[in-house]
């Protein structure tokens, strides 16, 4: 938080924060004729919502003071939204700018009384905010100068000595050393210590308690090869202080972090070992032997059978002949009547006296008697008795199947992990886990120690391009933070 004070006005304490689509009518009530020069008559609520980054200051009253909205193109219908770098390089030096380090400005209120303090602390707010951030450009008509809330902040750019300018606009901009600059980071030393005490003091007084008073003062002086110190510099005064060591316990870290993405933190090297071991691979079944008859040629089929069965029945009822070790059935032995005849020839008196021969070969039709009507119901009544039990028998495997279909279709009520075993059974074991081996040396530095100034703490990424530059060889920086200490805009950097 922040104040702003108006000529001959109270002074109002500020804060800033992102802008919500409910804050549309209270900005538009801040429009005036000299913002529609300057960004023409726009549509609030559709800028709010579109801008890349929209920042509101408010009052301790929570009212609005001031907006802006800034977006990754400039305000202008005569350049592509994705071709402006190639517009803007005809005509200006713009060389180091990219979409990655440039916002314009598509729309600026402030209450006219605190225009200019809301100006300046917009802007700054901005540079703070977006660390990348290192050019802010504002795109006006031709014929337009800025509100000198603006106009104090935002320079003209120099054209190119060939370029006539671009039509129809002109284009102001801000740079980040004008606003918050990057901080100068250096090597410490033992000087630095008068000015680091405060700031560790108002963070946390542990380590002045477990080390003593002067425990900044020794790590500075026991500096080496692989220990550095550095500070980062405002004005002449530190206000940033970070330990880096070469040294890492990789070992630790591989034991509680998964560190494959970063090849262990090492590196590469021909004997590591990355994946497994492949486990050894079954012989094949052996093939069965073509001389071996299998068990289903061996097992007559269930068809083959039931034709043996009918053409013997049929055979039996046709000749009256009954297999060996089989009784003849009561309705089958009884006498036929007169006239008739059946399978076993019956001889007459006239036959016991003379040959028999004669009356051997005669070939009688028999004829549709009570007993052949008996004998063919008893063989049609067979043959359905065969029928049936065979139908009842397919029924039951049928039953079998569904019930056991029915079953695996079924949700079993517990995982197969999350059942208990038998008392008999033991425990399923699990497969150990593969840790990777890494041979190669490490290349990794881990930091120590890290505190710096409220106010510059957005800042904390330019201590990285100098802490890097001190182990040229080395690709990570591994950094350590308890459990319960809130996050820092340093760890954004960070994995």
């Amino acid at each position: 938080m922040t104040s702003v004070s108006s000529p001959g006005g109270p002074t109002e304490v500020i804060n800033a924060r992102r802008t919500e689509s409910l804050d549309a009518p209270r900005i538009q009530q801040l429009s005036t004729t000299a913002t529609e020069q300057l960004f023409g008559r726009v549509n609030v609520v559709s800028v709010i919502e579109k801008a890349n980054l929209a920042v509101t200051l408010c009052n301790e009253q929570d009212d609005i003071l001031g907006h802006a909205a800034l977006y990754d193109y400039p305000n202008t219908p005569e350049v592509d939204q994705a071709e402006w770098q190639p517009w803007l390089g005809q005509n200006y030096d713009t060389g180091n700018c990219t979409p990655l380090n440039t916002l314009f400005i598509h729309y600026f209120v402030a209450r006219k009384e605190y225009a200019h303090g809301c100006a300046q602390e917009i802007i700054r707010t901005i540079f703070n905010a977006v660390p990348d951030l290192h050019f802010c450009f504002l795109v006006v008509p031709q014929g337009v100068f800025p509100e000198p809330a603006l106009s104090a902040i935002f320079k003209p750019m120099e054209k190119l000595d060939s370029a006539k300018g671009p039509d129809g606009c002109s284009i102001f901009v801000s740079h980040r050393h004008e606003q918050a600059p990057v901080l100068h980071v250096r090597k410490a030393r033992v000087e630095d210590h008068d000015d680091l005490t405060p700031i560790f003091n108002r963070q946390s007084d542990v380590l002045s308690t477990k080390y003593g008073d002067y425990f900044l003062a020794e790590l500075i002086e026991a500096q080496d090869e692989n220990n550095h110190c550095v500070i980062a510099e405002f004005e002449g005064s530190a206000i940033g202080f970070m330990s880096v060591c070469s040294e890492v316990n990789r070992a630790l870290l591989a034991e509680c972090f998964e560190l494959g993405p970063f090849h262990g933190l090492c590196k590469p090297h021909p004997d590591d070992v990355l994946e497994p071991p492949r486990e050894p691979t079954p012989p094949p079944a052996p093939e069965p032997s073509e001389t071996a008859p299998t068990t289903a040629e061996k097992r007559p089929s269930s068809a083959a059978s039931q034709a043996s069965v009918k053409s013997k029945r049929s055979e039996t009822a046709m000749t009256g002949e009954v297999p060996e070790g089989k009784e003849v059935p009561e309705k089958a032995a009884a006498p036929s009547p007169a006239g008739s005849v059946t399978g076993t020839p019956q001889t007459d008196k006239r036959g016991s006296k003379g040959s028999i021969a004669d009356t051997a070969e005669l070939k009688v039709k028999p004829k549709l008697s009570e007993a052949h009507m008996g004998e063919s119901s008893t063989s049609l009544l067979s043959e359905s008795s065969v029928a049936t039990s065979v139908m009842s028998e397919a029924s039951k495997v049928g039953s079998a199947k569904s019930a056991a279909s029915r079953t695996e279709l079924a949700f079993p009520t517990t995982a197969p992990e999350q059942r208990s075993p038998s008392p008999g059974e033991e425990p399923p074991t699990v497969p150990p886990r593969f840790t990777p081996v890494y041979r190669g040396e490490s290349n990794a530095f881990c930091i120590h120690l890290f505190c710096i100034d409220e106010r510059f703490e957005m800042r904390s990424q330019d201590f990285l391009p100098h802490i890097f530059s001190l182990f040229p060889e080395k690709d990570f920086a591994v950094m350590t933070v308890p459990h319960l200490v809130p996050e820092f805009p340093l760890l954004q950097n960070f994995v």
